[in-house]
């Protein structure tokens, strides 16, 4: 099915739905990886946009062993930010193309990001760092009393893209997002690499804009909760408990997306949590519009540009997600460069059996839960130190095979 490409293995007794969203993300970066560009398309604009190539950057390294196609990118969009402004351009090797300043330009820092949490090799960061400082300085100049409000003269400045509606989200709400997320980002990878943090004022400064600009006291929520728009709040860590239950309530009882490509992303991710893979279950075996099992109704064997099947139907940046499928449904988390290696399996009763291998950085990994009435049996193989954690309990895995019988509570 994937040409002998894909080291790695998603699978649960739902085939149709959840399994759909691994095999056709597979698919479509298939189809979009030629000459070392992540491309949108294979068919229309055919270009490296930054915006669609970082959403999948981290699940194409886990799946599809291709540090080096990463790397190479990497380069392109180095080579291509502009050595006066700093701007980072919306496609790389630069060939125009719209995008916006946070979407698609941050990918200058979630790109090398990416490859260290996967491989562990700070290298990366150390190489790129310069280059995240030029970017967030551009960003800084579009930016006004703390919020990212333009772009360059003449150029675009998207924020959410391809929601299933009309995009309702301010555009200065996502890319102050991404501003504010990339500079917490620039700064750790400084510390990592020896140098010293430098945007702790800056950040604060966006937070205070940002919160006083969006968020609405009286319902608790942001941007009224449109499009995904508390999933954003809730990923930098400034929302609160209330509004995170409501979050998953809300997609728990109605699994269906609102979200554009960066809300999904954020939104699979929020619901990655083991203590919600309830509704991470749910909302990858919805068949309901919009939700990638509608997508399979209509016929679809790669990911959709858009939610109802408008324009291409090859567009790999919904699959940013994917890597979520292993670090939720399977539980698996890992330290940068899989050297540690630990799980948290799902409390979840939707699906009868989770599945999945993971060939990364040295690292080998074979996980199975079977769920029953009243618990699950993990089975796991790995080669490297770690624990599995459920119902508040740590249980040492061995290297090599392991077997455990675990009860799940109410």
């Amino acid at each position: 099915l994937y040409e002998g490409k894909a080291k790695q293995v998603f699978r649960t007794d739902d085939p149709e739905n959840v399994n759909f969203y691994f095999e056709a993300f597979l698919r479509s970066m298939l189809a979009n990886a030629h000459c070392g560009i992540p491309s949108d398309c294979p068919h229309r604009e055919r270009l490296g946009y930054t915006g669609d190539g970082q959403l999948v950057c981290e699940s194409a390294l886990l799946t599809l062993d291709s540090r080096t196609f990463f790397e190479k990118w990497l380069e392109d969009i180095l080579d291509c930010q502009d050595r006066k402004t700093g701007h980072v351009q919306h496609t790389a090797p630069f060939n125009g193309g719209g995008g916006g300043p946070g979407g698609w330009g941050g990918a200058v820092v979630l790109v090398p990001w990416a490859l260290y949490r996967v491989h562990g090799d700070l290298s990366v960061l150390r190489r790129s760092l310069p280059a995240m400082r030029k970017y967030l300085s551009c960003m800084e100049s579009f930016c006004e009393d703390g919020l990212v409000v333009r772009e360059i003269e003449g150029g675009w400045c998207l924020g959410e893209w391809c929601t299933p509606d009309p995009v309702s989200l301010p555009e200065p709400f996502v890319n102050t997002y991404f501003y504010l997320k990339c500079m917490r980002l620039a700064d750790e990878a400084a510390r990592l690499v020896g140098e010293p943090a430098i945007y702790e004022a800056a950040i604060q400064r966006s937070q205070r804009a940002w919160t006083a600009a969006f968020y609405d006291p009286e319902t608790d929520s942001y941007c009224h909760s449109a499009q995904g728009a508390d999933l954003f709040a809730l990923d930098l860590g400034l929302a609160g408990e209330a509004l995170a239950e409501r979050t998953y309530r809300r997609y728990l009882e109605d699994p269906v997306f609102d979200t554009g490509i960066f809300g999904t992303e954020l939104l699979l991710g929020f619901l990655a949590d083991p203590d919600r893979a309830e509704g991470l279950a749910a909302l990858l075996s919805s068949e309901k519009y919009p939700s990638f099992g509608f997508m399979k109704k209509q016929g679809a064997t790669t990911l959709f540009e858009n939610w109802n099947g408008a324009e291409s139907h090859d567009h790999p940046m919904f699959g940013g997600g994917v890597k979520h499928l292993f670090y939720g449904l399977a539980g698996v988390q890992a330290a940068p460069g899989f050297s540690e290696i630990s799980l948290r399996p799902p409390r979840q009763r939707r699906l009868r059996f989770i599945e999945c291998s993971l060939s990364v950085n040295g690292a080998e990994l074979k996980v199975r839960y079977d769920y029953g009435k009243d618990g699950l049996r993990a089975r796991v193989e790995t080669n490297r130190p770690g624990n599995l954690y459920f119902e508040g309990k740590t249980y040492p895995l061995s290297l090599g095979a392991n077997s455990l019988e675990l009860r799940l509570t109410e």
